[in-house]
């Protein structure tokens, strides 16, 4: 299908009450059905609020504007703290936010036709594979904070694969914040020389926050990983995407979401990674999980 054919958008309502999309082309909906504005403020806001409380001088680039609800929710949590920030995002279905001008009552959130009306300059309508993240660098801000809200990895993986990554590093970005806790996008966030952490998210499972540094780990909400996440790093499971290895051995099979250890002492090296401070276990963490995979991936 192409991207760029007339379809219809189909409403769904999502436990919290507030409205969805269906999107045709990715065969996915635009948010958690257990609530889409909640999961904008849980799963993107929630990670980095004590960092937003205590600091200022933000810009935020978004890859996929959707329904603009990150936005929408960015915008009223950092004007009620009186905080200078800027919203950049990256959208490459225009006909999407047409629909919602059209429909922005139907919504029923308030001042929502408002705001669109008054971020629409701030969308710029193109693909993120063609974009040139360099650019973002200009931005002149203290802070560049990424929200990576593509479709989910399995219908997307073009933005979640380590040459998207490796892109995406060009513009120098602070922290990303994303809802998924894939293995093979959090492989290439560590390949991309990221710290990787899991965050807190609607329902069951985790999502995930890269940085640059670890100078701001206390303004941060994150969780540490469990047992199956750190086996899950270093299992086929995690192959990135774009890549294909062969014949290589792995220390964990994972199959119909069964865990299978093969490598015993490298299942205690993860517990004694697992047991340190959660800044000692990522410096570790990111050491092992590079020199894993790059020799693994001729990277």
């Amino acid at each position: 299908m192409n991207l760029n054919n007339k379809r219809t958008y189909h409403f769904y309502k999502t436990k919290d009450n507030s409205l969805t999309l269906f999107n045709e082309y990715y065969n996915d909906f635009y948010h958690s059905k257990k609530g889409a504005l909640k999961e904008s403020l849980y799963q993107f806001i929630y990670p980095i609020k004590n960092f937003l409380k205590n600091f200022n001088n933000f810009c935020f680039f978004e890859i996929g504007f959707g329904l603009g609800y990150n936005a929408l929710v960015t915008n009223y949590f950092l004007k009620k703290l009186n905080k200078n920030f800027q919203y950049f995002s990256i959208e490459k279905d225009k006909e999407l936010i047409e629909f919602l001008f059209k429909n922005c009552k139907k919504f029923k959130i308030k001042n929502y036709c408002k705001f669109l009306n008054e971020i629409k300059n701030k969308v710029i309508f193109q693909d993120a594979i063609d974009f040139d993240f360099s650019e973002l660098r200009n931005l002149k801000k203290d802070f560049l904070i990424i929200f990576h809200d593509a479709f989910s990895p399995s219908k997307n993986k073009e933005l979640w694969s380590f040459s998207f990554f490796k892109k995406l590093k060009e513009s120098n970005f602070d922290f990303l914040v994303t809802f998924t806790s894939n293995p093979k996008v959090r492989v290439s966030l560590f390949l991309n020389d990221y710290f990787v952490l899991p965050t807190f998210r609607i329902g069951k499972g985790t999502g995930t926050l890269a940085l640059k540094n670890l100078k701001y780990l206390n303004y941060l909400n994150f969780k540490n990983y469990t047992m199956k996440e750190l086996i899950l790093l270093f299992s086929n499971y995690a192959i990135p995407y774009e890549t294909k290895i062969k014949g290589k051995k792995f220390p964990f099979k994972v199959k119909n979401k069964k865990i299978k250890i093969i490598d015993e002492n490298f299942y205690k090296e993860l517990i004694e990674i697992k047991d340190l401070n959660i800044e000692s276990s990522q410096k570790f963490l990111k050491g092992k999980i590079q020199e894993f995979w790059m020799d693994k991936l001729n990277l």
